[in-house]
């Protein structure tokens, strides 16, 4: 009988010892986001969000961000020359950019009480307060802001080319998503309808940020038709509809807010009142006007520790003003160049003491209402539009069209 040796027997019966010991791979475990810190207010003022939020809480936009290029593509170049001389040309020099939300929420979470529901006041580190108001947001778009939009009406009854021509089917009644299909399909029966459908396409894509669902009122056709629409306040309702959607409700169960009217402004506004900003968010690329069009974007998707860190907390950071070249070409509100010392209280003065985390989670909302029923013009919206000295430098380039999936048009 052949001898079998203890070490072979021991090699090939599996030994129990040793499949007990042997465990599944562990699971990865959840990343637990670092805790949010904040600094801590003078007496008897408080933050408008009372708790951090302890879920996550995202911002997004529909906004259009390769619409030059898409401008290029459906309408070609001759029409693109024509878009230029438009009051809306200058916008095709916007560089790289990207909504970045994170800023939306630091500025959230820095927001104090106030009893305009239709301003920010944003409290940083320094003491200071940081205001965007209907001018801040003026400044940083140069969006025609004057005017008076009830001054805008047509007949019912009035015919109009564009949609008999290009949404026959529509009984009057087109909605973003359509709009955007029909451009999109290009084959425009001349270059004064190219240039026209353009003007709508960047508007409800770009300037108004709206879902692909919302109607486009038709006297906004008529405008662009009689060339009505250089002279309306564009600026009114982009203002409008960004605070309406910064002040809507935030729960625990939603965890990404669509924001519409140009909310690439808020983060064009932050960069204009830090003293520095570091070029792993953004970089300055010129110095002219409108300031939207000066910043190019380069943290696609930063931090939100980062911004709180930097620019709202270690950088310096004071409000905008208008420039001279910025009053004598912009349609600012009335008596935007006046300073923000109204709005300065005890609170910039104020010692600030060491930051304090704050746990939980509190619901807000509230019931913007529209800044054109209570802001006063002493300028007729028929007076033609002031004539931007756009001296610009050497061009960005056309934007690439691989942008990230959340600001695809919807």
């Amino acid at each position: 009988m052949a001898k079998v040796s203890i070490e072979k027997v021991k090699k090939d019966v599996p030994s129990s010892s040793k499949s007990k010991v042997e465990n599944p791979p562990k699971k990865r475990g959840r990343k637990v986001s670092s805790p949010i810190f904040r600094p801590n207010l003078p007496k008897f003022v408080k933050y408008k969000i009372k708790q951090i939020p302890t879920d996550s809480l995202r911002f997004g936009s529909t906004y259009n961000m390769c619409f030059a290029e898409e401008l290029k593509l459906s309408i070609g170049v001759e029409s693109v020359e024509q878009f230029k001389n438009t009051i809306f040309g200058p916008y095709l020099n916007i560089p790289n950019y990207n909504y970045q939300g994170q800023i939306t929420k630091c500025l959230l979470l820095l927001e104090m009480e106030q009893d305009n529901i239709d301003e920010l006041h944003i409290h940083h580190a320094s003491g200071n307060i940081l205001h965007f108001t209907f001018k801040e947001f003026a400044i940083i778009t140069g969006l025609k802001c004057t005017g008076n939009v009830s001054e805008f009406k047509y007949a019912d009854s009035t015919h109009n080319r564009l949609i008999q021509r290009y949404f026959p089917d529509s009984k009057n009644i087109v909605n973003k998503g359509c709009l955007v299909q029909r451009f999109q399909m290009g084959q425009l029966e001349n270059n004064q309808d190219a240039l026209e459908m353009a003007i709508l396409y960047f508007i409800h894509t770009f300037v108004f940020s709206q879902l692909g669902d919302a109607n486009i009122p038709i006297h906004h056709f008529y405008m662009v038709e009689d060339g009505r629409y250089q002279q309306y306040p564009w600026g009114q309702i982009a203002f409008s509809k960004l605070i309406k959607s910064l002040r809507q409700e935030f729960t625990k169960e939603k965890k990404m807010y669509r924001l519409a009217g140009m909310p690439f402004s808020l983060n064009v506004w932050i960069y204009e009142c830090a003293s520095a900003v570091g070029d792993e968010f953004t970089v300055k690329v010129g110095s002219f006007i409108p300031r939207i069009c000066i910043w190019r974007v380069v943290g696609v998707e930063p931090k939100f520790g980062m911004f709180m860190c930097s620019i709202v907390s270690q950088n310096s950071c004071n409000d905008i003003h208008p420039t001279s070249e910025e009053m004598a070409s912009l349609d600012l509100p009335g008596n935007a160049d006046a300073s923000h010392s109204e709005h300065q209280n005890s609170a910039a003065k104020s010692k600030l003491v060491q930051p304090q985390e704050l746990p939980g989670f509190e619901d807000f909302s509230t019931n913007p209402t529209d800044p054109r029923s209570r802001r006063v013009s002493t300028t007729s919206s028929t007076t033609p539009p002031k004539r931007r000295k756009n001296a610009h430098p050497a061009k960005p380039d056309v934007i690439d069209v691989n942008q990230p999936e959340q600001s695809a048009v919807q």
